[in-house]
């Protein structure tokens, strides 16, 4: 989205404003990918515009993301900041939305809906 990609804001789009949550884990790996201070500028709005909260990592979060993490290093090798991602997802009960299905597919009870940037 931060790159105006029209799939990605025409997905965003079609979610209702109220349930647009993004992990902190998220937000990090899209401030670690701004290139310039305007794109930091960008992002700020982004996140103020398009969704309603920020959840945070939580003691919750955590033993879930090393539960996802022990059954799956060896076979999946998934990536730290996807079972974080997931994890949260987990223990709100929330939906992953995501255009890398592959990096959460494999997590036992993960609701995914896959999108196209």
């Amino acid at each position: 989205m931060l790159r105006k990609h029209p799939g990605a804001l025409h997905f965003a789009a079609q979610i209702e404003v109220q349930e647009r949550r993004l992990s902190c884990v998220s937000q990090l790996e899209l401030l670690f990918g701004c290139r310039d201070s305007k794109e930091l500028k960008d992002l700020g709005e982004l996140l103020g515009e398009w969704f309603t909260e920020v959840l945070p990592l939580t003691p919750a979060v955590g033993t879930t993301a090393v539960a996802i993490m022990a059954r799956c290093a060896l076979a999946r090798r998934p990536g730290v900041h996807d079972v974080l991602i997931a994890a949260t997802a987990l223990n709100r009960g929330e939906v992953v939305a995501t255009a890398n299905a592959k990096h959460f597919d494999f997590i036992p009870g993960l609701a995914i809906k896959p999108f196209r940037p």
